[in-house]
């Protein structure tokens, strides 16, 4: 290990994380409405003549909208990025679907966008909402809400990007979005942000389930909270870097801290047996429970010795990581603050240390109980 990163790691030592937000000063802004959606289905999974029906449909403001509502509500109506209209919405497209994948539920619908109906015969489109990034579809196209959200966000926002290039007032606007959202800086072009986008790796998004139970937010534990007030502080903020000209309500922002708190992991179908039991007995006699058991715990960055470039950023650092959970490990997709991990038999064997840095614990097992540890690990 570099000199550098252990004496940036000594002296994370005794940092503590800050607390959460203080609100955003938003009270002239307007109350951001809540309207009843519509799921966006592939074209050839969609109901007949469906955008038609949708024209139909009277518009319907919810008044009083539950947690789980506005988890799903979007908070922007548009796309992800400013992009000329169209008519019908370009998500009608199978076109659109064979450029960004996504990922599809049971009935054939997407988990990014959704339609609105804020006045009767005009279909629109809605985004940016929590369980945009917040909702996993399996293969099986099962939905686990709250779960690490799989939807393209990246390749959704550069076709969003690519077809506005030409446009100087949503050129501008996509600019800010990417400055204000997606972290970027000086001068740059949207064609070269879009390939961008597309390009790099997008990061792990946090699963959601046993948030009620999390101490630190954040991969780099940058936020603590020590009661709902400073969950409710933090969810503001993060809805308004989304969505800037409009604000939830206390009561929205109640109802919604307490639906979040409240999501656990769904149960695993990965059922106990005798090589699972070993793996729980691997898992006890390597230590791993002395640092995965709660998310109530931060690491310096020297010790776990990950990739410190995110636990040293300027805006996001605290020179540590959180130590997640290992709950729900089964469905989630991406390990490491990265997304770079692909798979647990990637991430205990030496090989990863080739590509992607990270403890090394679990190296050094044998192959019986490595396989024993993985199984044991996909019952939490």
């Amino acid at each position: 290990m570099k000199l550098w990163i252990v004496l940036l790691g000594l002296v994370a030592v005794g940092q503590q994380a800050p607390r959460a937000p203080q609100p955003v000063n938003d009270a002239a802004l307007p109350v951001r409405k809540v309207w009843k959606t519509y799921p966006v289905y592939h074209p050839d999974k969609a109901p007949p003549d469906y955008i038609e029906w949708l024209r139909t449909q009277a518009p319907e403001e919810i008044a009083a909208p539950d947690g789980e509502t506005l988890f799903h509500a979007p908070m922007v109506i548009g796309s992800l990025g400013q992009r000329p209209p169209t008519d019908p919405p370009f998500l009608h497209d199978k076109a659109w679907f064979d450029r960004v994948n996504p990922p599809l539920n049971r009935e054939g619908a997407i988990s990014g966008f959704v339609y609105v109906l804020r006045t009767k015969g005009k279909v629109e489109i809605g985004t940016y909402s929590c369980a945009m990034c917040h909702t996993r579809l399996m293969r099986n196209g099962a939905v686990i809400k709250g779960g690490a959200g799989n939807f393209p966000v990246e390749a959704a926002l550069a076709l969003d990007l690519e077809v506005s290039a030409g446009v100087p007032a949503m050129r501008d606007a996509n600019k800010d979005l990417l400055r204000r959202v997606f972290g970027f800086t000086g001068e740059f072009s949207i064609p070269s942000a879009a390939k961008l986008l597309t390009t790099r790796a997008a990061g792990q998004i946090p699963d959601l389930n046993g948030l009620g139970g999390r101490r630190y937010l954040t991969h780099t534990g940058l936020y603590e909270i020590q009661s709902p007030a400073d969950l409710a502080r933090y969810v503001s903020g993060k809805q308004h870097l989304y969505a800037p000209d409009s604000r939830a309500s206390a009561e929205q922002v109640q109802a919604l801290v307490q639906y979040l708190s409240g999501l656990k992991a769904p149960v695993s179908p990965v059922k106990a047996d005798k090589t699972t039991r070993l793996g729980e007995k691997v898992f006890e006699r390597e230590g791993c429970a002395q640092c995965h058991t709660k998310e109530t715990k931060l690491t310096p960055v020297a010790v776990v010795g990950t990739d410190p470039a995110m636990a040293m950023d300027a805006r996001a650092g605290t020179g540590h990581y959180r130590v997640p959970s290992l709950q729900g490990l089964w469905y989630r997709g991406t390990l490491s603050h990265t997304g770079e991990g692909t798979s647990l038999e990637d991430w205990l064997s030496p090989v990863r240390l080739q590509y992607l840095k990270g403890h090394e614990y679990g190296f050094k097992l044998s192959s019986t109980d490595r396989f024993a540890l993985i199984a044991y690990l996909r019952t939490l």
